[in-house]
């Protein structure tokens, strides 16, 4: 009889281990990043946040939970790799959420319209942007635009102009952290002297 147990139970544990190597392989297929479908949420969303009624603060808890959803959607890109396909799908795949890259592919700000208006939120800006720690997601605090462009800082690493319409902005990436700043002369010359091309 004991011969029996001991012949089972390698038997047994070599297929828990195999039946264990197929599930994982599956679970990472089925949660493998898709930039088109996930551009497609964030359109569907939107499409669904532009079909509310606003009058009077009218649906409220609905939009509050639809630009929930949406920031969801944009927090959960988790990798460079998932940002640099994203970035790559926008450019064929056009959608009405704006987001817009810097040219070394290290920053990007996703903007929508939130129809939050009762809430004094009428834009999201929600910024991705690499660092040493990997891809990392903050929304931006100073005054809400739509962004049109990204631009980086030809006098100093890490720091990137946004641009929306004859607005800028300063951003900068120092030990992983974003900030908001104040662009130097230099910088704040360069920008005048550059055109601005909407895209």
């Amino acid at each position: 009889m004991k011969s029996i147990t001991y012949t089972f139970f390698p038997i047994g544990l070599i297929l828990l281990i195999m039946m264990s190597s197929c599930d994982f392989s599956g679970k990472s297929k089925e949660h493998a990043f898709n930039p088109s479908n996930t551009l497609n949420q964030l359109e569907v969303l939107l499409t669904q946040l532009n079909e509310l009624d606003t009058t009077d603060c009218a649906n409220l808890d609905e939009i509050v939970s639809i630009n929930e959803k949406m920031r969801t959607i944009v927090e959960n890109i988790r990798s460079a790799e998932s940002f640099d396909k994203l970035a790559k799908t926008y450019k064929t795949q056009h959608s009405n959420v704006k987001f817009t890259v810097s040219e070394d592919m290290a920053f990007g700000v996703f903007s929508w319209r939130t129809k939050m208006d009762c809430l004094g939120n009428q834009i999201k800006n929600i910024a991705l942007y690499k660092t040493d720690k990997g891809l990392l997601a903050s929304s931006l605090y100073g005054t809400p635009r739509i962004y049109h462009k990204v631009g980086g800082s030809p006098f100093k690493k890490g720091r990137y102009i946004l641009y929306a319409d004859t607005l800028i902005t300063g951003y900068s990436i120092s030990n992983g952290y974003l900030e908001e700043i104040q662009l130097g002369p230099k910088e704040a010359s360069y920008v005048k002297n550059e055109p601005f091309e909407d895209e």
